[in-house]
């Protein structure tokens, strides 16, 4: 919501029971934010991030996955996500979307070849390229960027485990041949999941994903009938997107994955 959209009545109404809560501390309050921007900072930053504090579950897990966790305070900072009390006690054990829980062993076997993702539903290339359209390697990736807008629901809020590199064996194959040859419990992530890890990525790390290569993704609606949405990301030149069929056998063309939701 942008500020020059709401009602003036509802932010005065706002601000009003804020001071109510404020009482005698008031003027102290308000004289510290006016005085000090370090201190408006902490107070922003408490109010995005909703009182959420890693819990157990987070630090074991950022422990075991170390920088190949993209967790709720990255997302917080990387995407401005307001987390929702609901999302957050979601994603209060590493669950998946689906209601799997995510075990300790299953993080260990997987903590170097894949990314544990904490999916909120915001714009997951947003963190990338708000303003700068040259970010993108292609006119056709800017339009496919801003047009398809790669909706992430709320059903989609969960943590995922997103493979790193693609399976070697499914490069320059086509759809079938790849999908059919995933790797055991694996399966292929929708554009919007493989977006949002990219970019979170790479703003906390700076590790670009499938550099100078390109992945398949899962079918989307938005996409025409027999073809897919491919991703790539080159560092110094940005994000690819194109949509090709699904008989195209290239190269640097594979499948992304992640381990089953289910």
């Amino acid at each position: 919501m942008n500020a020059n959209n709401m009602n003036y009545g509802q932010v005065m109404a706002a601000f009003q029971r804020l001071c109510n809560k404020l009482g005698e501390n008031t003027d102290t309050v308000f004289m510290r934010l006016i005085d000090s921007e370090p201190y408006m900072d902490e107070v922003v930053e408490k109010m995005i991030r909703s009182g959420y504090q890693p819990n157990r579950n987070h630090i074991k897990a950022k422990l075991i996955m170390g920088d190949n966790m993209f967790g709720i305070d990255d997302a917080i900072k990387c995407f401005s996500v307001y987390p929702l009390q609901t999302q957050l006690h979601k994603l209060s054990e590493i669950r998946t979307s689906k209601g799997r829980l995510i075990e300790e062993k299953e993080l260990r076997k997987y903590k170097s070849t894949h990314i544990l993702v904490a999916m909120f539903p915001v714009w997951p290339l947003k963190g990338l390229n708000q303003h700068d359209q040259s970010f993108f390697t292609t006119p056709e990736s800017v339009k496919l960027f801003h047009h398809t807008n790669f909706p992430i629901q709320e059903n989609d809020v969960g943590w995922y485990l997103i493979r790193k590199s693609p399976p070697e064996e499914l490069f320059n194959k086509e759809w079938m041949y790849q999908v059919q040859r995933l790797p055991q419990g694996e399966t292929v992530p929708k554009q919007h999941v493989v977006g949002y890890t990219i970019a979170g990525h790479f703003k906390t790390t700076g590790e670009a994903l499938f550099q100078n290569k390109r992945v398949r993704c899962a079918t989307d609606p938005l996409q025409s009938q027999g073809t897919r949405i491919v991703i790539g990301f080159d560092r110094g030149h940005g994000i690819f997107l194109t949509e090709i069929p699904d008989s195209t056998e290239a190269c640097n063309l594979s499948v992304a994955t992640m381990i089953s939701q289910e």
